[in-house]
């Protein structure tokens, strides 16, 4: 808890509020266990990681979700299943914030972005937040850094490797007891372990300096040619999401209209 303390209100209310116990069936043990270090290497590119993630089934009503923050994570009126889109909000801004401290330059991007540039909140119906870190010339992604991880885990998280770096909430997050739902772990008589993409979890999108060419964005769903002009990227221009800021492209609205067409402004359920 001691990264919490020292944090913003909402990790020091986190830190002081009563823990909610992470109850689950015998059967479904192994959702507690989390990720041993000494057995896990996050560093191997591999989906197996996915079950060491917090299997969570959220509220992603679009009406009761609409603008759901992480402070209503810990209001005991509002009801389980809590709302994705808040686990999400406080899931994107821890991750942000470690981001900024280990010099990643995060910049919010693709379906996240889209929410902010929208209407200033996450796409509620999505599972899943996007970020982008720059990879300095010649220099070693600071998400594969051990200090990088091991602040996460500090905070609840787990880092790992599933064709991109990737973020979930672990068994240890002092929220899992209120975020784990024991009446949908078990489906058919079988454990509901988090399965790839089923999770809530972060993205981490690495954005590559090819000089005159532009940047790429790996993962970028229009392929790997997909390049972003330098003068759309830099300097950074900031959008709100949920009330704070966050830094994101020089002209986030090309890139959203290179990414998801003219009409990015009007909601889709595929997109994110």
């Amino acid at each position: 808890m001691s990264h919490y303390r020292n944090g913003d209100f909402f990790q020091r209310a986190l830190a002081d509020a009563p823990v909610k116990p992470l109850r689950v069936y015998e059967r479904a043990r192994e959702v507690c266990e989390g990720p041993r270090l000494d057995e896990v290497d996050p560093q191997n590119d591999s989906a197996s990681h996915w079950k060491h993630c917090l299997p969570i089934h959220p509220n992603h009503n679009q009406l009761e979700c609409a603008g759901a923050t992480r402070s209503t994570l810990l209001d005991p009126r509002v009801l389980e299943p809590v709302c994705g889109s808040a686990v999400l909000d406080m899931l994107t801004i821890d991750v942000y914030r470690a981001m900024e401290e280990f010099g990643c330059q995060p910049m919010l991007t693709l379906g996240t972005a889209l929410g902010a540039v929208r209407n200033g909140t996450h796409i509620p119906w999505t599972e899943d937040s996007d970020i982008a870190y720059f990879l300095p010339p010649g220099a070693s992604p600071c998400v594969q850094r051990n200090e990088f991880a091991e602040r996460l885990r500090g905070l609840g998280y787990f880092l790992f490797k599933h064709d991109i770096w990737r973020v979930c909430i672990a068994s240890h997050h002092p929220l899992a007891g209120r975020l784990y739902n024991i009446d949908t772990s078990i489906i058919f008589n079988m454990t509901r372990v988090c399965d790839s993409f089923e999770c809530i979890y972060v993205d981490l999108y690495r954005l590559t300096d090819n000089g005159k060419d532009g940047y790429s964005h790996e993962c970028h769903r229009s392929g790997k040619y997909f390049r972003i002009p330098s003068e759309k990227v830099l300097p950074a221009s900031t959008i709100n999401l949920n009330g704070l800021s966050f830094s994101t492209y020089h002209d986030i609205d090309w890139f959203l209209w290179a990414t998801y067409g003219k009409n990015y402004l009007t909601p889709k359920r595929e997109e994110g």
